[in-house]
This record gives C-alpha cells, structure tokens and sequence, in this order.
C-alpha cells in the first residue's frame, strides 16, 4: 500500500473511537478522523467472537485486500480504523462480499467518489 502507513498509537486508536465518525457497513464498522497529512493510516480489529486466530486472519486479510485495490481511488489524510462486527457471520464470508461492504463504507465516509475499481 503506497499511501497508507499502519496505527501503531493506543493513544490514537482511542481517539479515533472517542472523536472520529462512525459508518457501518453489514460487515463492518469504519472510524474515521482527518489526520492533516498526505498519507493515510489505517488499522483492523477483529474480535474474537469472530472465531478462532485462522478466522480472525483470514478476514484481516480480505479486509487488507479490499482496502489495497481502492487505495488508488481513496482521498488521502485520513486515520481509518476498521472492525469487524461481532454479530455478522463470518463462516461463509467472500472477498467479494468484504469487498463491497469495504466500498460501501467509503464511499458512505465521503472517501471513495468513484466507481468501483
């Protein structure tokens, strides 16, 4: 990803949560706050009511994946924060219904404009 760094900060993850703008999605929540640079940050959390640890990887990387191809198409200066729902169900789950939720949350944040890639 050229232009997104990962969150490393607790004090950020928390502020992301207490101040930033919460979208849902039928997979996912997204926060988002301005972060006033030319890149963006992210973050995925997955609990584990999810499932197990090769579950909880498994979505972290469709969701990993959804955001890589629409970076291209995704505005910069942002912290974003993903997680997963506890109460959607994850067994059956494909990249391309991670995929569209991932979109649809953009594109409800004002992040993504542009058709789907």
């Amino acid at each position: 990803m050229k232009y997104t760094y990962s969150i490393k900060d607790e004090k950020l993850f928390q502020k992301l949560i207490n101040k930033g703008n919460w979208y849902g999605g039928n997979y996912i929540s997204l926060y988002v706050l301005s972060n006033n640079k030319d890149t963006n940050q992210i973050a995925y959390g997955v609990g584990k009511k999810v499932g197990k640890a090769f579950k909880r990887n498994y979505v972290k990387r469709l969701l990993r994946e959804s955001y890589s191809s629409l970076e291209n198409t995704a505005k910069t200066g942002y912290s974003l924060f993903f997680v997963c729902k506890n109460k959607a169900n994850f067994d059956n789950i494909s990249y391309v219904e991670i995929y569209n939720d991932v979109y649809n949350t953009l594109k409800k944040a004002g992040i993504v404009d542009w058709k789907k890639s």
